[in-house]
């Protein structure tokens, strides 16, 4: 994750590192959240969009239109095999992205001390030089 710095600049210390390396972890949590967030708002507006097709094709049914039945019983299949489709597919992508981030809040908890300590050491060295 190190970034491309130019020659001329100075090489970030450790701790500089591992502090960016820290805030960098916290922002792709924070990313994934929001597409967690986003996808679960995106599921239920599927379903609602879903629900509402349904609906539509089983008022189709019913009026006596002519379409006929087997048609209007295979599109509403398609639709419920569609849905479920979809959701496996949304609770697969929730599934590993919430994995993830439990993997970062364990990679962010472990660093939280490597960062102290680096702190610590980079201004130890800091009073011994002075």
């Amino acid at each position: 994750m190190a970034s491309s710095r130019s020659r001329e600049g100075p090489a970030p210390s450790p701790a500089e590192w591992l502090t960016q390396l820290s805030g960098d972890i916290e922002h792709y949590a924070g990313t994934i959240s929001t597409r967690l967030g986003q996808m679960a708002y995106l599921q239920v507006e599927m379903k609602a969009q879903m629900d509402r097709a349904a609906t539509a094709v089983g008022t189709l049914g019913r009026q006596g239109s002519l379409v006929p039945s087997e048609w209007i019983l295979r599109v509403a299949n398609e639709i419920a095999g569609s849905m479920q489709s979809l959701e496996a597919v949304v609770g697969n992508f929730k599934g590993r992205h919430e994995e993830i981030l439990g993997s970062l809040a364990a990679l962010s908890s472990a660093l939280g001390p490597c960062v102290q300590r680096a702190w610590e050491a980079e201004e130890g060295r800091g009073r011994g030089a002075t």
